[in-house]
């Protein structure tokens, strides 16, 4: 999948770059830190206009999200900016706006409510305070009763524990079956899935785990579309197998070890808590936390002591590569962002009732890579003309890339209109072994059968629905379940009067 293998390449490419300036002095540390500063605060003023209203939030399922469409990054950005804001507390002169700022910021990160971001700060601080000075003369103080505070800490640890898991216990529960299945898939295909592929795998993998009878009913009660493994390891060993889990467990330990090593404590903090935050959370695909932790990687690797000794044409070639790569992925971006920009425009002018050229979309197969919105978009066009088949192959290519279940319901309409509904009710069974919470899928089975006098599956789906609890109450949902009871207690009528 291009767009992640070159986010990939990007993100190494740009910590190398970054490595070399700040090991030759080009750029100081100290102004990337400026530049964390600036974006928390355009973050924070962005969440200040969604509070009152101002600014529309980027996800209608949260109202305060910032510039992400997952109030999580958000959090996760807070979370590590907290400890460089009490740090320049110390040293700077402006003191009160500092402190607002600290304020404003803590504000927030408890309304935001991302157990991810406080397990973050959580480990940050512990591992700043323990290897600080004052934690070593107390260490030397306490004697034998450090033991008896280790494990009144360990205590305190398990209990803060407990409480983000009953926090958002529903969610913790959900996390453990997309683990639980993400596990399974890594057994099954040890050399991986493929990179940026595991959102179109997972789903599939836990429709055959619900239809192979497996899930307890909690599982089929917290199941839903997932997107991520929110375990970067995890999903990094599902998509490049066992290589990519032992490539990100090399890449945070290698780089702890050496911001241990060369004494930069606040890196190895940092390094520490987004090592702990990728365990239970997505972390790679969050841009702005993501940058932040390589700037640190950036600063650990270009740090004087312990560098690498290479020779020169060694280096210079090194050089070459990483520009020839640089120039690369540039043309490959512009070429990927004037398609996006062009197909979003289309999506507008259709939207607001304007005609748009099929060809002129069909021209932005080649630079718009794999996109499953453009095939979707393109499948739409070829059902507004008419051209079922075309819409059909449009969103089969679609497929190659995700597992949405709007692709499957969009799929059995395209057969449906070919007079092919048998064939595309195998979508259906498809979201209906994804999501046992999913109503519509089941409506549509429970009509298909009961109009080819399927009488027994069609009841077996009945029931199914009625007795399903839903998650999330919708009216549409709902009424799908009234209609569910009302099929059944019409059939009891029809079998008592026989």
């Amino acid at each position: 999948e291009v767009y992640k293998l070159s986010y990939m390449v990007s993100g190494l490419l740009f910590t190398l770059t970054l490595s070399q300036l700040l090991h030759r002095g080009t750029l100081t540390f100290s102004k990337l830190e400026n530049g964390f500063l600036l974006m928390l605060i355009l973050q924070l003023m962005c969440l200040l206009l969604q509070m009152t209203g101002v600014m529309s939030s980027y996800n209608s399922y949260f109202p305060l999200t910032g510039f992400s469409d997952n109030p999580n990054a958000t959090a996760m950005m807070i979370a590590v900016c907290i400890p460089l804001i009490y740090d320049r507390l110390k040293t700077s002169d402006h003191t009160y706006s500092l402190l607002a700022l600290l304020v404003v910021s803590f504000i927030f990160l408890v309304i935001l409510r991302c157990r991810t971001a406080y397990i973050g700060l959580a480990v940050i601080c512990v591992v700043r305070i323990a290897l600080s000075d004052k934690a070593k003369t107390l260490y030397q103080r306490l004697g034998k009763k450090t033991l008896y505070v280790s494990f009144a800490f360990l205590l305190l640890l398990l209990s803060f524990s407990a409480a983000l898991y009953k926090m958002k216990q529903d969610s913790s529960d959900g996390r453990l079956l997309v683990w639980k299945v993400s596990a399974g898939m890594l057994a099954e295909k040890p050399e991986g899935w493929g990179i940026g592929l595991y959102e179109k795998y997972y789903n599939l993998c836990q429709g055959e785990y619900f239809s192979a009878g497996k899930p307890s009913e909690k599982e089929k009660y917290l199941a839903s579309t997932v997107y991520m493994a929110y375990n970067d390891l995890l999903e990094h060993g599902v998509e490049a197998g066992w290589c990519g889990t032992i490539f990100m467990i090399l890449f945070y330990v290698s780089m702890a070890v050496r911001a241990y090593r060369t004494r930069k404590i606040v890196a190895f903090s940092v390094i520490c808590g987004f090592l702990v935050m990728s365990l239970v959370n997505f972390v790679y695909a969050t841009i702005q936390p993501w940058f932040i932790l390589l700037c640190y990687v950036a600063d650990v690797l270009g740090c004087p002591q312990g560098s690498f000794c290479v020779g020169k044409k060694v280096k210079s070639g090194i050089h070459l590569v990483a520009l020839f790569f640089s120039f690369f992925l540039l043309w490959q971006y512009a070429e990927l962002t004037i398609a996006q920009v062009r197909l979003k425009h289309y999506e507008h002018l259709k939207d607001i009732g304007q005609k748009v050229e099929l060809k002129a979309v069909e021209e932005l197969a080649s630079p718009i890579g794999t996109s499953e919105g453009y095939y979707r978009f393109l499948s739409s066009l070829y059902m507004r003309d008419g051209e079922c088949e075309k819409a059909a192959e449009a969103l089969r290519k679609a497929m190659d890339y995700t597992s949405e279940p709007e692709l499957f319901f969009a799929l059995f309409n395209c057969y449906d209109k070919m007079g092919m509904t048998a064939q595309g009710i195998e979508y259906i069974k498809t979201v209906r072994d994804m999501l046992p919470q999913n109503m519509m899928s089941r409506n549509i089975l429970l009509r298909w059968y009961d109009s080819q006098g399927m009488k027994v599956e069609a009841l077996a789906v009945a029931h199914e629905m009625a007795e399903t609890p839903l998650k999330v109450k919708s009216s549409v949902a709902e009424s799908y379940q009234r209609g569910a009871r009302r099929y059944i207690e019409k059939e009891s009528k029809i079998k008592e009067s026989q």
